[in-house]
């Protein structure tokens, strides 16, 4: 992967290289929601998407709708999420929406037009706390930015 790496930043493929600058700010920064915003914004850098259904579509074309968005977490006594990448699409394209353009998160889930509840509580799996439907949606965001990568690069 570090050799495709260099050789999308020695090329003038725009797209590729801000989407690998965008993982590596999202890998390096400490605030969960800005880190899974960035790593959104470099799947969309690869897919160039109009609007959440061809963001859904896209990252479904190119990952596989039911393939599970969380690693394998190889772990005898910790079961792996059993998030889709095609149910996690469309609400990880709003997470994006709603932090780029400022929106509380909390009013959110009453938007009339886009609504998506990113406050309420999730399991990730359940042995963990729930947590902030927005928080799963950070981590997740990250694991399918590289998985983008991997498959496109």
């Amino acid at each position: 992967m570090i050799a495709k790496v260099q050789t999308v930043m020695k090329s003038t493929n725009a797209e590729r290289k801000n989407s690998i600058i965008l993982l590596q700010l999202a890998l390096e920064h400490m605030h969960p929601l800005i880190a899974g915003l960035l790593s959104v914004m470099g799947m969309e850098a690869m897919f160039d998407s109009s609007n959440r259904t061809d963001f859904r579509d896209k990252l479904c074309d190119c990952l596989g709708a039911s393939t599970l968005a969380f690693p394998d977490w190889n772990s005898p006594t910790m079961p792996q999420p059993k998030y889709t990448v095609e149910e996690l699409a469309i609400p990880l394209y709003m997470l994006r929406n709603k932090l780029a353009h400022g929106a509380d998160l909390h009013k959110a889930s009453v938007d009339k037009t886009t609504p998506v509840d990113l406050v309420k509580k999730v399991d990730l799996i359940p042995e963990l706390e729930p947590r902030a439907h927005a928080y799963l949606l950070s981590e997740v965001a990250c694991y399918l930015h590289c998985q983008v990568l991997e498959r496109v690069l």
